[in-house]
């Protein structure tokens, strides 16, 4: 759970404003011996939005680019396993040639309260999920549903982007890993 200082009664304070691509969070490397002989297609629609209103009653906050989280953030994690990955903005930017796809959504992004007497402190969390499956498929092989929540070990909002984010990614690269989603897509073929 991350701290980021709020100051009580600050009505004049200045609108905070983070944009995420000014974030560096550092993906896992991935271990792949034998990538899928697939490129990926990540669907970036709707259902992310790339700017998220993360206003406290002391303070407006405001968390842009957050697209970033998918095309830079996801790609980086998901690529070593595809012969490519390429992010489209609908499903009508999909190939007729053979491919994997991985849809998106993220339902919301938020600052918690957690009360520290004249500080309010708060962490960044993020709720989200992803499903895989191969082109011609009309089920997907792999899903996942869950949430990121920065630590309260720092008091700045680029550091808690930076921890939301990472735990995002490695949270989902474990289930993708237990799952053994290659696998999985590969039977597919």
């Amino acid at each position: 759970m991350l701290s980021i200082l709020i100051l009580c009664g600050c009505s004049s304070t200045p609108p905070l404003v983070w944009n995420l691509t000014d974030a560096s969070p550092k993906v896992p490397t991935a271990m792949v011996a034998k990538p899928l002989d697939r490129p990926l297609y990540i669907v970036l629609d709707k259902r992310v939005a790339d700017t998220w209103d993360l206003s406290v009653p002391e303070r407006k906050v405001t968390l842009g680019g957050f697209q970033t989280f998918v095309t830079r953030d996801l790609k980086a994690a998901l690529g070593p396993y595809f012969s490519g990955v390429v992010i489209v903005n609908d499903k009508a930017g999909l190939p007729s040639t053979p491919y994997a796809l991985i849809e998106v959504a993220v339902d919301d992004v938020k600052l918690n309260y957690l009360d520290a007497g004249e500080a309010k402190r708060s962490q960044l969390e993020m709720r989200w999920s992803l499903s895989a499956r191969m082109g011609e498929a009309s089920d997907f092989a792999f899903t996942y549903s869950g949430s990121a929540v920065s630590r309260e070990q720092n008091k700045s909002f680029d550091v808690a982007t930076v921890q939301m984010t990472e735990a995002a990614v490695v949270a989902l690269m474990r289930k993708w890993n237990e799952a053994d989603v290659v696998e999985k897509l590969r039977t597919w073929t």
